[in-house]
């Protein structure tokens, strides 16, 4: 993710949240062999919607520097507006 890329006119409408002002991105490939689990995850979200991506951005409240650790991602989770937490292989939801 070093250097930004323009989308292609025809994406950009598709994928319009993951790209900066001038409709470029900093794109990070994932293989199936680096990464299955994450490889299998993009794979399926193509499948259901047609877009062969996610988008990966900081965890992180206002003022709060990017977690580090599992115990920072709890701490962030439990403050902030989301629904679940994957943290390896655990699934942490609010009830």
């Amino acid at each position: 993710m070093l250097m930004a890329v323009y989308s292609k006119k025809k994406y950009a409408d598709d994928i319009c949240g993951t790209l900066h002002f001038d409709n470029t991105a900093r794109v990070q490939t994932v293989t199936k062999k680096d990464n299955k689990k994450y490889f299998d995850l993009i794979n399926e979200y193509y499948k259901i919607s047609g877009v062969p991506l996610v988008l990966n951005t900081s965890f992180n409240g206002n003022d709060v520097p990017i977690v580090n650790s599992a115990k920072d991602a709890i701490y962030e989770f439990l403050k902030i507006k989301l629904d679940a937490l994957f943290i390896k292989d655990y699934l942490i939801k609010k009830i």
